[in-house]
């Protein structure tokens, strides 16, 4: 049976941790035999895997449905050990752990890098693309929330198994050294969960600023249409009286001045127009409403 949960249990002869690792950074990295830059390893939200360890006195047994890539590392690490007196099945559950933290690195290289490029672009970008900053903001958002949830069972885990190691009636346990080591891998796991979350707030904030500078935007927009709009409906309070005027004087009625030869009475009508004009839009400017 496959167990999500992470986990330490202790039985007569031996310990079981479960873990839940990043299946994408391990197998891809392996398949393709090079390390990938932290842009293309958070192009996509990483999945998971379980990966259980059965710990002995003299070794240790993992199981992972999914595969992975940590053990290969575990055993070139092994490899490379100065003093081999120090390898026991304690130790490479401690190896195995600190692998598995290890590979949120290049994921939390990747959420620096791009909380850094939104935060400088959310001041310098065009109002078009703020707008694009959001969807941004929010992607990362989410697979921020994903590694905290992947770290925050982890530090459970470690926290449960210091103090089982720290206890003096359980035996099974590593000691010593060991122990030093397991608290550095606890306060790594630690700094990483505050980075994440500082990454967090940093994203927050500028998907904050994002909005507040849209919304300023658009009620300067708003501002200026309202601005424009009472202009036009002002000069449209002086233009209809004047259509009304020429509208009676185009009806079957007589007009002034019909039978009047010359033109003095039709500039004598436009005059009084412009007077008008005139008169409205002094009033109109000395109110402030042009």
């Amino acid at each position: 049976m496959r167990e999500p949960r992470e986990k330490v249990e202790v039985f007569r002869n031996y310990y079981l941790i479960s873990f839940q690792t990043l299946v994408n950074f391990a197998d891809e990295s392996e398949e393709k035999g090079r390390a990938r830059s932290p842009a293309s390893i958070f192009s996509s939200t990483p999945s998971s895997a379980g990966c259980y360890i059965l710990v002995f006195k003299n070794g240790a047994v993992t199981f992972s449905p999914s595969g992975n890539g940590h053990i290969s590392r575990v055993r070139d690490r092994i490899r490379r050990l100065p003093d081999p007196s120090i390898l026991s099945g304690d130790w490479v559950c401690y190896a195995l752990i600190d692998d598995i933290i290890d590979s949120f690195e290049p994921y939390m290289q990747a959420v620096e890098r791009e909380s850094e490029s939104i935060e400088d672009q959310v001041f310098i970008a065009r109002v078009d693309d703020v707008r694009s900053l959001i969807p941004r903001a929010e992607n990362l958002r989410k697979k921020i929330t994903y590694l905290i949830r992947a770290l925050s069972g982890k530090v459970d885990v470690l926290n449960g198994f210091v103090k089982r190691c720290q206890a003096k009636d359980k035996p099974l346990f590593p000691e010593g050294d060991l122990i030093m080591y397991l608290g550095d891998v606890q306060d790594h796991l630690v700094t990483t969960m505050s980075s994440l979350s500082h990454f967090d707030e940093i994203v927050g904030r500028s998907q904050s600023n994002c909005l507040a500078q849209i919304s300023a935007n658009n009620l300067r927009l708003s501002l200026s249409i309202n601005e424009v709009l009472s202009k036009v409906t002002v000069l449209a309070t002086i233009f209809v009286p004047l259509h009304m005027v020429t509208g009676l004087f185009g009806m079957n009625v007589t007009v002034p001045g019909q039978d009047v030869p010359g033109l003095a009475w039709f500039f004598g009508i436009v005059g009084c127009f412009i007077a008008f004009i005139v008169v409205c839009c002094t009033i109109a400017t000395r109110y402030k409403l042009l």
